[in-house]
């Protein structure tokens, strides 16, 4: 929403991974980084397809760890699954794996973050609470499109809410 003025969510699409009494953890869709894999990860990921993997920035914690978002059956047992057949995992032996399917026929898709965006216990019910956040279920074309420059956007027209008309909220006007 508008009115979530930080600078590391405005205008994101956020995929929410994991959502309970502790906190909550997810990975930001729309901010690519403009390093490739092979730059970050050297010689432990050979990279076998053109052009390089695109790197997105998934929030502001752990911004040296990694995650891949997937859609490999293959490799449940070493992810956590988000809604079936959708998956994330920190392990870079999936990630090579994925990486050498890629050329292949009907290749899984995924996407690699660095970093992700995480949420105290109460948090994020409270910034919802505040208005700060539009939920929606999740899109699973949305989740790997190539155009992260205009994903905010057409997620919200998913939904069928244009983005100028999002208000800010009474609160947040008075301050």
């Amino acid at each position: 929403m508008p009115q979530l003025k930080d600078p590391y969510f405005s205008k994101t699409l956020t995929l929410l991974a994991e959502f309970n009494k502790e906190g909550a953890m997810g990975v930001i869709l729309n901010r690519p980084l403009a390093v490739s894999l092979t730059h970050i990860m050297g010689e432990e990921i050979k990279e076998s397809q053109k052009p390089p993997t695109q790197l997105f920035w998934g929030g502001p914690v752990q911004n040296d760890r990694g995650w891949v978002l997937h859609e490999d059956d293959e490799y449940a047992d070493e992810s956590t699954e988000i809604e079936p057949g959708l998956y994330l995992t920190a392990s870079s032996n999936v990630l090579q794996k994925l990486i050498d399917k890629a050329q292949t026929p009907n290749a899984p898709r995924y996407r690699f973050f660095l970093g992700y965006a995480g949420w105290d216990a109460g948090q994020l019910e409270h910034e919802m609470a505040a208005s700060s956040w539009v939920t929606s279920p999740i899109h699973r074309e949305l989740l790997f499109d190539d155009d992260s420059e205009t994903l905010w956007e057409r997620s919200l027209a998913r939904m069928g809410v244009d983005p100028m008309s999002l208000a800010t909220s009474p609160h947040e006007e008075a301050n």
